[in-house]
């Protein structure tokens, strides 16, 4: 995605590797009322092959020198996001609702549900339950999707089952375990800003 704004010097160009998709009015938004836009974009968390995908809404603002991560300033934004999901997930059925959710997609809408509550710092390890069931599933696709979950909780726990997930029988799920445990924890779930592009 790009960003063109207008500035004293010219137009500068921004990037992100976020996607506002089709829906600008979503993606661009006055969240405070205050005159001030920021930027939505949804970033991945994790993906469950052939089944769903799990994404995060980050907030960009512009700071005055490039677009800044602002998430932990809108609290607000995620709490509202969270009640949300926990009513979508409540009403999952086996066909698509009005939002296009179904059964399908509930372990995704509660890693995101679960990566709000580490973000709002209700608990560090929120997720670790699902994560580590899917982890220990028979089917590889869930292992691989706990996996990434794992990595994204972080707490020793989750690296605690990372470890094991090392020895897995399953390439992918063993590569990305060992992938995970040899990067350092980190909880923020989008770039800090957008790169300056070329003018």
């Amino acid at each position: 995605m790009s960003i063109i704004d207008k500035t004293p010097s010219g137009f500068e160009s921004f990037g992100a590797s976020g996607e506002i998709g089709t829906d600008v009015d979503a993606a661009i938004q006055d969240l405070r009322h205050d005159g001030h836009f920021e930027i939505l974009l949804p970033y991945g968390l994790a993906t469950f092959p052939q089944t769903c995908a799990a994404n995060w809404t980050a907030i960009y603002a512009w700071t005055g020198v490039n677009y800044t991560n602002v998430s932990d300033q809108f609290k607000d934004f995620y709490r509202r996001r969270l009640d949300q999901l926990d009513q979508i997930i409540s009403a999952l059925r086996l066909t698509p609702d009005q939002n296009g959710y179904s059964l399908r997609d509930k372990e995704c809408l509660e890693a995101e549900a679960s990566a709000i509550k580490r973000f709002l710092g209700v608990s560090p390890d929120a997720g670790l339950e699902q994560a580590i069931r899917l982890s220990n599933s028979k089917d590889s696709l869930a292992r691989e999707f706990g996996t990434v979950l794992l990595i994204k909780i972080g707490t020793t726990s989750a690296r605690e089952q990372l470890q094991k997930l090392t020895n897995d029988p399953d390439w992918a799920v063993r590569t990305e375990a060992k992938n995970g445990l040899s990067k350092p924890v980190t909880f923020e779930f989008a770039p800090a800003s957008f790169r300056k592009g070329d003018t």
